[in-house]
Parts: structure tokens; sequence; C-alpha cells
């Protein structure tokens, strides 16, 4: 990651919210908007590796569901009790053997 992030963009005092930031191209976002100045929360299904990621860059791990309603409302409720989402990065994604995108729910 080039250090000169922030010299480019600054995102101090904004809250950013990245789902599926236990790893790849999610991490990788996490990172950079850490090293821009946000405080990020990193939200994935895998809770290790949200708690390493946000570990790593002092930013805040949650578990995080995206295809269960009930586990999207708590991360969220949580994110107004916090002061709210600057940056949302829908990141996370799901695969299942369910045929066309058009045919899903």
């Amino acid at each position: 990651m080039d250090t000169k992030i922030s010299n480019l963009l600054s995102l101090d005092g904004r809250i950013a919210l990245v789902t599926g930031a236990a790893t790849g191209i999610g991490e990788g976002i996490a990172r950079v908007l850490a090293s821009a100045g946000a405080s990020v929360v990193v939200g994935d299904i895998d809770s290790d590796g949200a708690t390493r990621v946000a570990n790593e860059i002092g930013g805040m791990a949650m578990s995080l569901d995206v295809t269960d309603v009930a586990s999207a409302n708590h991360v969220m409720a949580a994110m107004q009790e916090a002061g709210g989402v600057d940056i949302l990065v829908n990141n996370a994604g799901t695969y299942r053997e369910a045929g066309s995108i058009l045919d899903q729910t």
C-alpha cells in the first residue's frame, strides 16, 4: 500500500463499513480507507478474519452475514448508535446454485 494515499484523500472523521472485508478485495478496501484516515468497521461472516484485519488496521470487527436480515439489521443498528455510516462498501458476495440472477429473490 502506498503510504501517500492520505496525501491524495483524507477521510479523517469518517466512519466506513466494509462488508466481506476479512480477505481479498474487501480487506484491501478496508486497508486503503484506514490509510486515508477513516474509522473502518470490518464486517464479515468470518469473525476470526474480520478480527485479524480490524486489529491490523486499528478498526473494529463485526460479525456480519449479508444473507441474513437480522444480522444486517444488528450491524446497522450498532453503526447508528456509534454515529452512523459515512461510507458503505457492499463488497460481500455469496454463491448458490440457484439459477439465473433474474430468478433470485
